[in-house]
């Protein structure tokens, strides 16, 4: 247990904020259709747009550029939510729902670079048979807890391995 308590201490605090941004297609869509989350977020997010954030934002300064650029590509979040995709409501019907944002170690940064990154899919498209909108704009950033069930299992494994080992020695 001692080592996942450490290790959950030593982890390093990342925050993510998200917006949700719902896309409205002009047909129906299908689970195969050929719109791919790596398509848009290539599209939507290009290397000048990412560029600028890092500036803007002093993101992963001490790093080089090339670097900086691919930390932020990795730190932008964008997942699709399938409860809100084709629902059978008016609202939802022929869409998909996406959590846009950014994950960072400051909490602050993180929600300023959502806003822009979900500003920028919404503003660059996908194509002219869709609507983009942000549903729910980027709110404060929550810290992520690490997968708890990992380090408790961790913590289980050790202890145990410790602790015959320890009985093993005295005997």
């Amino acid at each position: 247990m001692t080592v996942a308590l450490l290790t959950a201490a030593v982890w390093p605090r990342r925050y993510v904020s998200v917006a949700i941004v719902r896309f409205r297609f002009a047909q129906k869509i299908s689970n195969g259709d050929a719109r791919s989350l790596p398509q848009w977020k290539e599209r939507s997010f290009s290397e000048d747009f990412v560029r600028g954030l890092t500036k803007r934002f002093a993101l992963y300064s001490g790093e080089s550029i090339d670097q900086r650029i691919e930390n932020a590509r990795r730190d932008i979040v964008l997942n699709k939510i399938e409860a809100l995709t084709n629902m059978d409501h008016e609202l939802y019907r022929n869409t998909c729902c996406y959590e846009v944002g950014f994950a960072y170690g400051d909490p602050a940064i993180a929600r300023l670079v959502a806003d822009d990154v979900a500003f920028e899919l919404v503003h660059a498209g996908i194509d002219s048979h869709s609507a983009l909108s942000i549903l729910d704009p980027p709110r404060a950033a929550e810290r992520r807890v690490p997968n708890m069930r990992l380090f408790t299992l961790i913590g289980l494994g050790s202890g145990l391995f410790l602790g015959f080992a320890f009985l093993r020695r005295l005997a």
